[in-house]
């Protein structure tokens, strides 16, 4: 496994913008109330989450133009995407409800 780069993309005029100055567009169409970039690799790829209707979190993956939704089985309460290596490996957390706690 390669390592998580953990650059952190700043919402900039509704844009997320990357350490290198590429902006990448921050809105998710299905998304209600929020986007966040937590993660960009150096192949430009973006991960984070985005609430839905419901005010539940929803892990994101930004690769090539398209945003494809990342939702762990186990994440009733919610999933969150926080790194990406440039190995297109992934990692963060859900939310099951059964306690305060996130779950790796």
């Amino acid at each position: 496994m390669g390592a998580v780069r953990s650059q952190v993309c700043a919402t900039s005029s509704s844009r997320l913008r990357s350490k290198t100055g590429s902006t990448l567009p921050s809105t998710i169409p299905w998304a209600s109330t929020g986007t966040a970039g937590t993660g960009i690799n150096n192949l430009g790829q973006i991960v984070g989450y985005y609430l839905d209707s419901n005010n539940v979190q929803h892990g994101y993956l930004y690769s090539n133009g398209t945003y494809l939704t990342l939702d762990d089985p186990l994440g009733s309460h919610g999933t969150v995407a926080t790194g990406i290596n440039d190995s297109g490996q992934i990692v963060g957390f859900y939310l099951d409800g059964s306690s305060s706690s996130a779950r790796s």
